[in-house]
């Protein structure tokens, strides 16, 4: 039913008190969100615990929700000043990360080919890292904005309250220092 509306009339739908676009927009984006929030911190229950607590607040407070035409970076945005709020109420910052899931070899793999697997993957995983360590806190975010979530500048720069060409060049400082550390590591 929604599949073929855009953004800003599904919302519309949402603020009239339409539960069925409710249901579409927690279908939707429930699952991006716990994999947005997850590059914020470790805890996956705080992260789960946010999550539930920025759609019950959408719902309980939808009269007085402003309108959008892009309801992902609405809730990201929620989402991200949730889960800050939290760490306040706990005193505890936790630094920006990645976790990357690890996929299980194939049960037909012999133990050699998991072991040579298992080594290659932890390679990966320090190099990335590594690469990871070398950004400061706002470009590890800006970076996982632009590459993971797929956000363009003005998205970026919208969501971040910042200029446009800071976006830019912070992604491109941030590309630059990974390039170096690359070329330093060979």
């Amino acid at each position: 039913m929604f599949i073929l509306k855009d953004d800003a009339s599904i919302w519309d739908s949402f603020l009239a008190g339409d539960d069925q676009a409710y249901e579409y927009i927690y279908k939707q984006y429930v699952q991006k969100l716990f994999l947005y929030g997850i590059t914020l911190t470790k805890d996956e229950e705080m992260v789960k615990d946010c999550i539930q607590d920025v759609f019950i607040r959408i719902y309980a407070n939808r009269q007085s929700l402003s309108k959008t035409n892009n309801i992902r970076l609405y809730l990201i945005a929620t989402l991200r000043n949730t889960l800050f709020n939290s760490f306040r109420k706990q005193n505890t910052y936790h630094t920006f990360i990645n976790s990357l899931e690890k996929e299980e070899p194939a049960d037909d793999d012999t133990a050699i080919e998991k072991m040579i697997s298992r080594e290659n993957e932890l390679e990966n995983e320090k190099l990335l890292n590594s690469l990871w360590a070398v950004l400061t806190k706002r470009q590890k975010e800006i970076v996982y904005y632009r590459f993971t979530e797929g956000m363009g500048l003005e998205e970026i720069s919208k969501l971040l309250n910042i200029e446009y060409h800071s976006v830019a060049n912070i992604i491109q400082r941030s590309l630059k220092k990974m390039r170096k550390f690359i070329t330093k590591s060979d």
